[in-house]
């Protein structure tokens, strides 16, 4: 299962032209793609402790409540965190994980985030 799903970030991070991370609902780490840039705080820490911070985690669960859509998610400074676009991952209506792709540029056109 664990191959399948890393197939599958690693065809959505080809698609997409940057890396990606799989999470659960909870903000821990399920898959991720080569990162070959720099990373921000937030994404280090998500790679590296298989989960966000106390505070990341807390101020994404605040953006992503109830999200079904795409939500693009502003940078947030004090945290170290870049600007990101979320996918929600959805199965019978409820997210079940989110992709995550780091927008520090904003190159992610508003088309594209409403999917």
């Amino acid at each position: 299962m664990e191959d399948r799903v890393q197939v599958v970030v690693d065809r959505l991070t080809a698609l997409a032209g940057r890396p990606a991370v799989l999470e659960d609902v909870r903000l821990r780490l399920i898959a991720f793609s080569p990162h070959h840039e720099t990373l921000d705080a937030v994404r280090s820490a998500s790679i590296l402790s298989r989960e966000a911070s106390p505070a990341g985690r807390a101020h994404l669960a605040r953006r992503l409540s109830g999200a079904v859509q795409p939500v693009r998610v502003p940078a947030e400074p004090a945290l170290g965190m870049a600007e990101r676009v979320c996918v929600p991952v959805v199965r019978d209506g409820r997210a079940v994980g989110y992709v995550w792709f780091v927008d520090a540029g904003g190159e992610v056109d508003e088309e594209t985030v409403r999917g």
